[in-house]
């Protein structure tokens, strides 16, 4: 391999990863452990991206409304109800979706018609 193949994903590309700067040319030896330097905690929260319905769309997965009075039932694993979600066009059977309440970020099911399934659920901070 001569280089990196894949250098962008949805709106995510490598040059506006947090510290792209620091990559040594393509093919390099491994940095030893004992020269990587740390990133500062500030630098590293300064430059969280928030998780949107947008950015789901462009990784390809079908961004999906729940409602609000479902959503602590969707946090705690209850078994999943079509029923809870709402959404512009139905996902595609063995789509993952990317679900939302008020824009937040809950987690992701794999939409199997009646057996939807969940994939993980973000846990909300407190």
């Amino acid at each position: 391999m001569k280089g990196l193949r894949r250098t962008r994903q949805g709106i995510f590309n490598l040059k506006d990863a947090l510290n792209y700067h620091r990559l040594l040319p393509f093919p390099s030896l491994p940095v030893q452990p004992e020269k990587r330097e740390q990133l500062a905690k500030e630098e590293v929260l300064k430059n969280i991206v928030t998780f949107t319905p947008e950015i789901a769309a462009s990784l390809s997965m079908n961004p999906i409304d729940i409602a609000a009075s479902c959503s602590a039932d969707f946090s705690n694993g209850k078994k999943i109800s079509q029923s809870w979600f709402s959404f512009g066009q139905p996902p595609v059977f063995g789509s993952r979706c990317a679900v939302f309440c008020q824009g937040r970020f809950m987690g992701v099911v794999l939409w199997n018609g009646g057996q939807t399934r969940y994939e993980f659920v973000s846990v909300p901070r407190i």
